[in-house]
């Protein structure tokens, strides 16, 4: 009678699927602690951004067509609705902004705290670091088109 197995020995493994090269280098297809730390320390100033430019353009627009929605009669609901259908539009124009601004801070933040070079001392090269960054500036690029 055969043992039990969960199948083959590689399945289990978390670099299953990944290429010999990504899995002798020791980084592969899952994503690495630093990875989510540099994207977590991305996403907090993005949020900030975008909330800030967000308010300010719903306010500066809101202020130049106040009259229009006087002349129209609408109830606050019909702004705010407004405001909710046209927020895809301005995430258009606020998010490539928003971003920069963002990510210029998280880097500022991280050469502050000298981590760049902790992480670059660690033996992780600089297209490594700053993977997690391309990725989500492509992924917002893609998002956008």
């Amino acid at each position: 009678m055969k043992p039990l197995t969960a199948g083959p020995a590689h399945s289990a493994s978390p670099l299953h699927g990944c290429s010999p090269s990504a899995r002798r280098a020791g980084y592969g297809c899952r994503v690495r602690l630093l990875d989510r730390y540099l994207v977590r320390e991305l996403l907090v100033p993005l949020g900030a951004c975008l909330a800030c430019f967000l308010i300010f353009w719903v306010g500066f627009d809101t202020l130049s067509r106040l009259e229009d929605f006087q002349r129209e009669k609408l109830r606050l609901l019909d702004v705010l609705l407004f405001y909710w259908y046209s927020m895809p539009e301005l995430l258009l124009t606020v998010l490539p902004v928003g971003l920069l601004l963002a990510l210029l801070y998280a880097l500022t933040n991280h050469a502050r705290n000298h981590e760049l070079t902790a992480i670059r001392s660690a033996g992780v090269g600089m297209w490594r670091m700053v993977a997690p960054y391309l990725a989500l500036g492509l992924g917002f690029s893609v998002l956008l088109h």
